[in-house]
């Protein structure tokens, strides 16, 4: 039993980063060595001392211990902080579960939740209905750069606008699930079931908003599944739904996504009229950065029909509104475009001028829609 707690001691002591005394070598001293340590104190208070220290430190070890056991009981519990992200992995929470990450988490205190067990559905105050869409818009901050973080923020935005009844908050959380899925796509994915589920959710409340972005996200997934004709058919259901909800910007998003499908399709007047159409949208938001998309999406209608050229001017103007906002993203897709026009008009030189000054922006960003 002695020899049991000693050496449990020993290992409690190595894992919190205490030095822990070598029984092997505490049991082999000569008698010599023990004989002077014993001659150095003949103190006849050293032994009350030294039983004073002893009991001192089992109380100090049998704290640690149960300290410790503390922590390895709670250890796959996720404990709420002001300031950290919580990442789970695919098999659930490992150990380093909770990291430090560069953006702020909103504080999730206990109080908070207790507040929620106490109110009754629909009665939540709008500061209550604030941290739930701040963490549903980090959810939306954090879908390409960190999506375990995405998916954990939107599910917890899901969990507690659904314990208070706020559907709005519901209908956001499905979105913000359903694009963090879209964005990392795979065929077995759930952007489909969540991105539904939004829509029945914005449906039942009349939020023309969110049904729009619910059938544009939808019209995306039968895209990347190969169904042009099925992904059509919900982004013109989204332009018409944001239309009616008078949102500009997501009218330019559904015109820019219906032109592509034209392009795609070999009509270029029609993905001419939608493209122009964005065009003209993005500079009534003066959106300089949606303005550069369209202008290079415009780019693309020309290259497909070999007009080398006019893609070359429109790919310029997209470069230099890219410039504007020192979007190194943008400016590499540019200096691409470019380099492959001047190669498809076989002036080797300033193509390869173009793809050298592409090539450091390249290998500093990744572009995952590119």
């Amino acid at each position: 039993m002695h020899e049991r707690t000693t050496r449990d001691l020993k290992c409690l002591a190595e894992r919190l980063g205490f030095s822990s005394p070598d029984t092997d070598t505490m049991s082999s001293r000569t008698d010599m060595e023990m004989d002077l340590h014993s001659k150095r104190f003949r103190s006849p208070t050293f032994g009350t001392m030294q039983k004073f220290i002893s009991v001192i430190l089992l109380f100090y070890f049998v704290i640690l211990t149960f300290l410790s056991g503390c922590n390895r009981s709670n250890k796959n519990q996720i404990r709420p902080n002001s300031d950290t992200l919580y990442v789970i992995s695919k098999k659930g929470v490992s150990d380093s579960a909770v990291q430090r990450r560069g953006h702020p988490l909103p504080d999730t205190r206990k109080a908070f939740d207790d507040t929620f067990r106490e109110k009754s559905a629909g009665k939540i105050s709008p500061k209550d209905t604030a941290l739930i869409n701040r963490w549903t818009k980090t959810a939306f901050d954090y879908q390409r750069k960190d999506p375990d973080s995405a998916f954990y923020l939107a599910r917890k935005a899901l969990k507690y606008a659904g314990a208070a009844g706020y559907d709005k908050g519901i209908g956001d959380a499905y979105i913000a699930l359903g694009y963090t899925h879209l964005v990392n796509y795979s065929k077995n994915d759930s952007a489909y079931h969540y991105l539904q589920l939004a829509y029945s959710t914005f449906k039942d409340i009349n939020d023309l908003r969110g049904m729009g972005k619910a059938s544009y996200g939808l019209g995306y997934v039968f895209s990347f599944k190969g169904n042009l004709k099925a992904s059509e058919r919900y982004i013109r259901q989204s332009l018409r739904l944001y239309k009616e909800a008078g949102d500009k910007r997501g009218m330019y998003n559904s015109c820019y996504s219906i032109s592509y499908i034209f392009q795609k399709n070999k009509d270029f007047t029609r993905a001419f009229d939608y493209i122009h159409e964005a065009i003209a949208l993005a500079t009534e938001i003066s959106d300089t950065s949606a303005r550069a998309d369209a202008q290079n999406s415009l780019g693309n209608i020309y290259k497909d029909q070999g007009l080398f050229q006019q893609a070359t001017d429109v790919y310029f103007s997209a470069l230099r509104l890219w410039e504007t906002k020192r979007d190194s993203g943008g400016m590499s897709l540019a200096y691409g475009n470019i380099g492959n026009m001047y190669y498809y008009q076989k002036d080797f030189k300033k193509a390869l001028e173009y793809f050298r000054k592409k090539l450091p922006l390249s290998q500093k960003t990744i572009n995952s829609w590119e």
